[in-house]
């Protein structure tokens, strides 16, 4: 018979860790409560994570704007973030301040929900295995962490075209008015694949310890 099952997430790893099934833990972390709010299963958190993505980087597009051209035309190399501002609206308007904002919704939309939902996925089974292969009690935070890690992998995938193409549209004229898919459609055609995942490699050194650590601590 089943033991009492624990009554948070960690206590739920906590009695994988401890030998008992591997079911009823995936049963245990499926089923949380947030003011008394029961997150059932992983597209709740998918669809949290990808709206709260979308919606905190969406905000952020003007920053990003000012950044990408502080990073790539040699003007703006030396001015600071609010004088960047100004200077976009002046010369180009207040509208060129969300330039990139399409594929930066989209991409973080995408990237929050597989990042968020695929952890809370594969934590409890992946925690379940490394107990069936001797981990014992490391099984607690092994498990969270390699799940933080798959995650953020997954989520690299996704979001580094997406980055690829808001950067473009921000640093580059000929870009900037083809829209979203027009943008990825050309830069695919000059630059082939490579153009649109040149930055997974760095996108994946800044993501997964950034997500392992993110996700064990939500």
């Amino acid at each position: 018979r089943a033991a009492t099952p624990p009554p948070s997430c960690f206590g739920a790893l906590a009695h994988c860790a401890a030998g008992h099934a591997a079911a009823p833990c995936r049963s245990i972390v499926a089923r949380r409560s947030r003011g008394g709010v029961a997150m059932t299963g992983g597209w709740q958190y998918a669809l949290a994570g990808g709206v709260c993505a979308a919606v905190s980087h969406g905000i952020a597009c003007p920053v990003d704007v000012v950044k990408t051209r502080q990073q790539t035309v040699p003007s703006y190399s030396g001015i600071q973030l609010h004088e960047g501002l100004a200077r976009v609206v002046r010369e180009e308007g207040a509208s060129a301040l969300l330039t990139g904002l399409k594929p930066t919704l989209l991409g973080y939309g995408i990237e929050g929900a597989l990042k968020f939902g695929a952890y809370e996925r594969v934590k409890a089974p992946l925690a379940a295995l490394l107990v069936r292969l001797g981990a014992g009690g490391s099984a607690l935070w092994l498990g969270p962490l390699l799940a933080g890690l798959l995650a953020g992998a997954i989520a690299s995938l996704v979001v580094a075209p997406a980055e690829a193409t808001r950067i473009r549209q921000v640093s580059d004229p000929d870009y900037a008015g083809a829209g979203m898919l027009g943008a990825a459609g050309l830069l695919f055609r000059e630059e082939g694949p490579g153009g649109l995942f040149r930055g997974v490699p760095a996108t994946l050194a800044k993501q997964l310890p950034y997500t392992a650590a993110k996700q064990v601590s939500f």
